[in-house]
């Protein structure tokens, strides 16, 4: 398959976006069976490049930079729907590295909004 299709695996998976030469490369969006998706750049059926995934009840859910399947370079993860809960920072290997801000609770006792914490 070369250009634009859609694809569908056995486990109940389906991709639809770009091919080259019978390789998932380029953008398209994957659905799993349980629910969750992945709107973004892909290379050699992996997530690469920018790209968001999303759970499949809404959260967690992660915009941002992609290497090779895993989370990898600038990017945000939201805990909640309310996105109040969230990570705006950098990735290594699928993990929080680096600098960042974590924000757990916009609210305070009071009231009022609590700023983000800064991660070094």
């Amino acid at each position: 398959m070369h250009g634009t299709g859609k694809y569908h695996f056995e486990d109940g998976t389906t991709f639809e976006g770009d091919f080259v030469w019978n390789k998932i490369k380029g953008r398209g969006v994957f659905l799993w069976p349980d629910g969750s998706s992945y709107n973004g750049m892909v290379e050699d059926g992996l997530r690469h490049g920018t790209g968001t995934f999303t759970a499949n009840e809404g959260f967690p859910k992660y915009q941002g930079e992609w290497q090779r399947g895993q989370r990898h370079g600038k990017g945000v993860l939201y805990y909640s729907k309310s996105k109040e809960c969230y990570y705006d920072g950098m990735w290594f290997r699928n993990k929080r590295h680096g600098k960042g801000m974590m924000c757990w609770n916009t609210r305070g006792g009071d009231g009022n909004s609590v700023p983000p914490i800064p991660l070094a």
